[in-house]
């Protein structure tokens, strides 16, 4: 059987994490249940670096969908490191 994909890097990795594409704390604020909030399953590093780069407020007014997240400049550079990365390597994430 083999790992899931990341769907942000691609990459295929034991563990995958859920992160809302429109932030909870965002959400809730509008109104929107948040069992209704867009997800995608991310590996850690992925997940991290997202937080670590973005606040919500942009995250859930420009980044809200893996595409917008895959074009942003900040993350494209990740991605394209932490593609040629093993999955089982501890990634630190830095802003």
């Amino acid at each position: 059987m083999s790992s899931p994909a990341c769907e942000l890097c691609e990459r295929a990795v034991p563990r995958l994490t859920k992160h809302h594409l429109f932030p909870k704390s965002v959400g809730r604020r509008k109104g929107r249940p948040v069992d209704e909030l867009p997800t995608a399953e991310l590996c850690g590093a992925c997940h991290r670096q997202v937080h670590a780069l973005f606040e919500n407020r942009e995250l859930a007014k420009r980044l809200d969908s893996l595409e917008a997240l895959r074009a942003e400049p900040r993350m494209q550079s990740f991605l394209t490191w932490v593609k040629k990365q093993p999955a089982e390597r501890a990634i630190r994430v830095r802003r």
